[in-house]
Formats: C-alpha cells, sequence, structure tokens
C-alpha cells in the first residue's frame, strides 16, 4: 500500500551548502519505509522561490552616450537594484546629468547637461530594458528635450523560476524525467 507523506524542507535548516544547493537531514520519525524494498519515492508538490538574483547582470549592464562627438561606454556594477538605488548608481555614472524616477509611469527621466550637445543612447546588450527603452531604438535628447524612457523600466528580465525535480511515474507514464542536483535555478528569456 502506497503512503503519501508531506516533508517540508527548507534551505535555512541545510545541514551544509547554500541556499540554492543544499543538503538536509530528513527526521527518522518522518520517513517510513517502502518494507518490500526498504526505498521511498521522493516528489516537488511545491517550491517557494524567493527573488534573489541579481537584477543588473553582464546581460544588461553595459550602454553607451555618444555626444556628437565622442562615445562614452558605460557600465553598472552587477547587482540587485530596486529602482531607487538603479538611480543613484545612473546618476553616479552620469555625472552633469539629472536622473529622476518617475514614479506614476515607472519611467526614468534623463537630463543632459545644459552645453547645446544632442545625446545618443545605444545599447549592445539588454540594458535597453533595464532603462525603458525599445530594442534597436537609439533614443536621442537634449537639455531642452531630455530623454525619458518609452516604455516602464523591467528590473527583472527573468520570467520564471524553474525547479527540475525526478518526478515518480503516474499510472505507468513518466510525467517528468528532468533532475539536477541545484533543486530550483533562474532560467533568463532570451531575444
Amino acid at each position: 500500500m502506497q503512503r503519501t507523506q508531506l516533508i517540508h524542507i527548507s534551505s535555512a535548516n541545510r545541514r551544509s551548502g547554500t541556499p540554492g544547493d543544499f543538503w538536509v537531514t530528513l527526521p527518522h520519525a518522518a520517513i517510513k519505509l517502502d518494507r518490500t524494498r526498504g526505498r521511498i519515492k521522493v516528489s516537488v508538490v511545491s517550491a517557494v522561490v524567493n527573488r534573489s538574483w541579481y537584477s543588473v547582470t553582464a546581460a544588461n549592464s553595459a550602454f553607451a552616450v555618444f555626444d556628437g562627438t565622442s562615445t562614452a561606454n558605460l557600465t553598472l556594477p552587477e547587482g540587485y537594484y530596486d529602482v531607487n538605488s538603479l538611480r543613484t548608481a545612473l546618476a553616479a555614472l552620469l555625472p552633469g546629468w539629472g536622473v529622476t524616477y518617475l514614479r506614476l509611469t515607472n519611467k526614468f527621466r534623463f537630463q543632459p547637461p545644459a552645453d547645446g550637445k544632442t545625446y545618443r543612447f545605444s545599447f549592445p546588450g539588454y540594458a535597453y530594458e533595464l532603462l525603458g527603452f525599445q530594442r534597436g531604438v537609439q533614443p536621442n535628447g537634449t537639455n531642452a528635450s531630455p530623454l525619458v524612457s518609452q516604455r516602464p523600466l523591467k528590473l527583472n528580465r527573468e520570467n520564471t523560476v524553474c525547479v527540475h525535480a525526478s518526478l515518480p511515474k503516474e499510472r505507468g507514464a513518466v510525467v517528468d524525467n528532468l533532475a539536477t542536483s541545484h533543486g530550483a535555478e533562474n532560467k533568463p528569456r532570451t531575444g
């Protein structure tokens, strides 16, 4: 006779490892082995994965600003940012500029210096998403006509978290046969 038991495992109670790759010791009283084979089948019923990966990575950290004569290649430090810390980091990269977060529209306004130049942004990677611009567009702006994000900011490129598990057979058909030693990993969207 097959029994179902729910065992709650938290990476906070790990024996060793990291929150994303850990070992736990299950209490012996909670485990009831199959009497004939001395084994148990384990399936993930649900998983909660907190937002713990960086919003700025190598994929979306670089952009360039052209002032008509020279190009400044800028790179944000990798890390986790909210809109306020991202605004502060952008202001540090763009001295003399006004960088404002527009809370109602979830966009940035980039106010170039009052020097009469027209500035153009370009994005070799995915920084356009992070800063609220469209792919392939090189927005222009002046002090009199500042650059404003065309779209709401997208601080998280990852749309999903995939939890891989070795699942049991269900009525003879394999439900899923993927397995990983990490248990959880973030999968960035491509394109």
